[in-house]
Formats: structure tokens, C-alpha cells, sequence
């Protein structure tokens, strides 16, 4: 494979390592894989990490918190489905970590792509559409009017 994305904890964050040794590159899940998982990896293995999709768990426990502090029982809040709280770039509970080593292989332009498609999530101007089950459908993202 030219790219792995190792979701999975431990059991991905392995496969993307062996995977960056054996010369492809790598998209990290939870954690930025270059400070953790590469950290004492060989120069040319660290450089093949692109990013890593991030679960920001200290933002996720304020917003969460935040509700039992600041909303009143019973409120309806727009971020919230069902009993279902939706953490996404709306409310910066998730994103991508930096490039690190690799942003010259990635290019400027995918890089300025990336970081505009960021700001669509995170003003609401892209949408991800859940199923009602929570599962997400294939069409995921849609622009407004479209």
C-alpha cells in the first residue's frame, strides 16, 4: 500500500509503524502518531507519518462537562441528537495534527485544501450527514444547497 491509516489503538498504531518501515506512508487515528508511536523511530521512517485524525479528549470532557453545568435540564441543544452528543470541528473535539516532517511531501496546496476543508466543518457550511443508527452513509459530506 502507498498510504496506511491505522485505526484500531495499539493494534493500528503498530501497523502503520511497520507499515512507514516497509516504506509506505502513514495516517495516524486518536493521538499524533509522530510524538508517540514514531518518537524513537529512525529519521526516514518518522518522515513518512502524514497526520494523524484526532480525538481531542481533553476538549471532549469540557463541552461534556459544560452541559451539566451550563445548560438547564430538559434544554435542547443543537449539537445533541437524540441522546447522542455530537463531538466534531464545530466544537473542536476532533481535527488533524501537523504534518511534522512530512509537510514538504505534502504540498502547499493539499495542505491549504486540507485547512480549508477544516474551516467548512468547523463553521457548518460542509455538513457529515449520520444515519439515524449513528452510522455514517456513504455520501458524507455536502455542501449547503447541493
Amino acid at each position: 500500500a502507498d498510504v496506511v491509516f491505522g485505526c484500531g489503538g495499539g493494534t493500528g498504531s503498530g501497523g502503520i509503524l511497520r507499515a512507514a518501515e516497509l516504506g509506505a506512508k502513514a495516517i495516524g487515528v486518536d493521538v499524533d502518531e509522530f510524538d508517540n508511536t514514531f518518537k524513537n523511530a529512525a529519521p526516514e521512517v518518522r518522515n513518512k507519518i502524514i497526520t494523524s485524525v484526532l480525538k481531542k479528549v481533553p476538549t471532549a470532557i469540557e463541552v461534556g462537562v459544560s452541559f451539566l453545568f451550563d445548560v438547564p435540564a430538559g434544554s435542547w441543544v443543537a449539537s445533541i441528537s437524540g441522546s447522542m452528543l455530537l463531538l466534531d470541528y464545530g466544537n473542536n473535539a476532533v481535527g488533524l495534527a501537523d504534518c511534522h516532517e512530512s509537510c514538504l511531501q505534502v504540498g502547499e496546496q493539499t495542505l491549504n485544501q486540507t485547512a480549508f476543508v477544516e474551516q467548512q466543518l468547523a463553521a457548518g457550511v460542509l455538513k457529515v450527514h449520520l444515519a439515524e443508527d449513528g452510522s455514517v452513509p456513504l455520501r458524507v459530506l455536502e455542501a449547503p444547497n447541493s
